[in-house]
């Protein structure tokens, strides 16, 4: 299924999202759908992103092939574990389950921590990278990668060798806080609920959602991670909104990858990826006023164009049809899996009404469109979800109550 969905405009998705429940307005026209493939990669001379929300499994094979076979020649993925608390034992772990898949010669380690952030500029250690095939950040806090590799918002020699090999094809891959440094700004804190209740936390210490400079290898998006696990809806579409952010939201969870060539985005793994684009401001729905915009679900094998917004569907996944059951309103739309779980029950209902949902004054609120549609894969997972889930295109909205 390959859907061609046009950019809304704000003053139509004002309009749209401000509709009473029980409303059934239009939705901008769609091109015709035909079933295929994930968007073709765009020829670009850049090496592939594997972006990885974070508890990768070790028996992941589909994501770490995605890594092993972003490689360029006969380099190892060079591992960095600067984001961790415990460097050492972090490096020692990624190095060895890309070894499993990759053999003894496809991964070492570059030691380069907050506690000796000088070897970022150590002209040994950037000889070092540039006979790198690729990289890899491991998980923790994705400042310190930030205050090591561009100290006070500049970039490191170190952080300009990586980007050359990525440049000239090398592959550069993170997982949790070594995705989110894939953006600039990056998001480096804060909960949905305070995103929603403060906004974007106007200094570093401040409530709200807190942005700061990162390496930003996909500058066009804004990279969350832990995402559908840890309920971060609100916050990435708080942080979208922003002037200082990019125009395209992306929560993608664990276990889970986005592989971006070129324009060309694909998800690998188990879970799901959230896609927010076309958010605006000062939207009113459910009793709440604040940004809004569009949300896409993709699951494993489905993929999406950056460029014309074309979205591919895995041919495998059948449709679901709406069975006219309500949608579920969770007590708690930021608990764990919570927002999956009402993107399943939207999936499989008629209710065109906003869905209305709050924790401690921060409101979420979500509405299937005219366009709407859901596919899935065979089974359910351990939370009883459809496994494979991809719902789009939805209208979300947040904001305080």
């Amino acid at each position: 299924m390959t859907r061609f969905w046009t950019p809304v405009s704000a003053l139509l998705l004002v309009a749209l999202a401000c509709a009473a429940p029980g409303d059934s307005p239009e939705a901008p026209e769609s091109a015709p759908a035909t079933r295929g493939s994930a968007p073709d990669a765009v020829e670009e001379s850049v090496g592939r992103l594997v972006i990885i929300g974070g508890a990768l499994a070790e028996g992941n094979e589909p994501v770490y092939r995605a890594i092993l076979d972003g490689r360029m020649g006969s380099g190892p993925i060079c591992v960095f574990p600067t984001a961790s608390g415990a460097p050492a034992e972090s490096m020692a772990s990624a190095i060895s389950r890309i070894q499993a898949f990759g053999g003894p010669d496809s991964a070492e380690g570059i030691l380069v921590t907050t506690d000796n952030p000088e070897a970022a500029g150590d002209p040994a250690v950037v000889r070092r990278i540039r006979e790198c095939g690729g990289f890899y950040f491991s998980g923790g806090s994705q400042s310190r990668i930030s205050e090591v590799f561009r100290p006070d918002g500049g970039s490191s020699p170190a952080l300009e060798a990586i980007r050359d090999r990525w440049e000239t094809g090398a592959v550069v891959s993170g997982t949790s806080a070594g995705a989110a440094i894939m953006s600039d700004p990056m998001i480096s804190g804060g909960g949905s609920v305070e995103a929603i209740l403060a906004g974007v936390a106007a200094a570093p210490e401040a409530d709200g959602v807190r942005l700061m400079p990162g390496p930003g290898f996909a500058p066009e998006l804004l990279v969350d991670q832990h995402f559908l696990a840890r309920g971060r809806i609100g916050r990435l579409v708080v942080a979208t909104a922003s002037d200082r952010s990019a125009d395209i939201g992306v929560g993608i969870d664990e276990n889970t990858a986005i592989v971006l060539e070129g324009r060309a985005l694909r998800v690998v793994g188990e879970s799901g990826v959230v896609v927010v684009r076309d958010v605006v401001s000062d939207v009113s729905a459910c009793g709440t006023r604040g940004p809004a915009g569009e949300l896409f679900l993709l699951g494993p094998r489905d993929g999406m164009d950056l460029d014309t917004g074309e979205i591919a569907v895995d041919t495998g996944k059948t449709p679901i049809g709406p069975t006219g059951a309500a949608v579920y309103a969770p007590a708690d739309p930021f608990e764990d899996y919570e927002f999956h779980r009402m993107l399943a029950s939207l999936a499989q209902s008629s209710d065109d009404s906003a869905v209305c949902a709050e924790r401690e004054g921060a409101g979420l609120w979500v509405q299937r469109t005219a366009e709407t549609e859901a596919f899935r894969s065979p089974g359910t997972d351990e939370r009883g979800l459809p496994v494979g889930l991809w719902v789009g295109p939805v209208r979300i909205g947040v904001g305080p109550r």
